[in-house]
This record gives C-alpha cells, sequence and structure tokens, in this order.
C-alpha cells in the first residue's frame, strides 16, 4: 500500500494485524493509524532491539488504543 492509501484509510479499522517488515518508519506510522479509536493494533512477529521499530505514542494513546503482539522475530 502507498501512503496516500493509508492516510485516506486512517482509523477504519477495529483490529490491525501487523505482519510488515520494512524499514520506513512513515509507513509504520502510518499502519498503525489505520486502528480506529478503541481499536486493537497486534504485532505479529516484533522486530529485534537492533531495529527501528517506531511506534505512534501519541495517536495510540489519544485513541486508547490497545496494542499486543508476539515475540517471534520475523
Amino acid at each position: 500500500m502507498n501512503k496516500e492509501v493509508l492516510k485516506s484509510e486512517e482509523g477504519n479499522f477495529d483490529i490491525v494485524l501487523n505482519t510488515l517488515f520494512v524499514e520506513d518508519s512513515e509507513i509504520y506510522t502510518a499502519h498503525q493509524r489505520l486502528t480506529a479509536p478503541g481499536g486493537v493494533y497486534l504485532i505479529l512477529g516484533i522486530p529485534s532491539i537492533q531495529c527501528k521499530f517506531p511506534i505512534d505514542y501519541d495517536y495510540l494513546s489519544k485513541n486508547q488504543i490497545n496494542v499486543t503482539g508476539t515475540l517471534a522475530c520475523i
């Protein structure tokens, strides 16, 4: 998905399953913002600590989005 499509779908999904492994922080942020207020953002395979995995704390906390995931690394 390109960034414009992600922006147009912002806040439309109750559950977002993240299986992405990209190094573009804007894509990660846009993907997190797909989650609707009160929704769940599920990360399948949290990247290792060496990876720069941006969390959009401002958006996630203001919209009371639950973040959960697995530790199985990709």
